[in-house]
């Protein structure tokens, strides 16, 4: 992937893949690299960091844009969002959600 100009992730879309989380397209943001994908729900929330698409002649269009991102600040702006989805990040957010909910309850006892 580190000589990768543009990565990729089509999908055909069905029942299986709606939902799938995209865990390959934090490695590639994390990477710093250009994003060129199916849109899905599950892909909503990388829009702003990758380029999604739901044609083939959308992945055209969208390909050749990708392969211009070629500038350190984009690929640092990737690579920033990306450390928001480390393994870290999520496991404080669980922590975090089981703590508060442990609170409030030992409030209302």
């Amino acid at each position: 992937m580190a000589t990768f100009d543009v990565c990729i992730n089509p999908q055909k879309i069905n029942e299986v893949t709606i939902g799938n989380y995209p865990r390959k397209i934090d490695e590639y943001l994390a990477m710093g690299k250009p994003v060129v994908a199916t849109k899905t729900l599950a892909m909503e929330r990388f829009k702003d960091y990758t380029y999604l698409c739901s044609s083939a002649a959308e992945y055209a269009i969208a390909l050749d844009k990708a392969l211009t991102e070629t500038d350190a600040a984009s690929a640092a702006i990737r690579r920033q969002f990306a450390q928001t989805h480390s393994w870290k990040n999520n496991v404080d957010h669980l922590l975090s959600l089981i703590e508060s909910t442990l609170t409030n309850r030992f409030h209302e006892l």
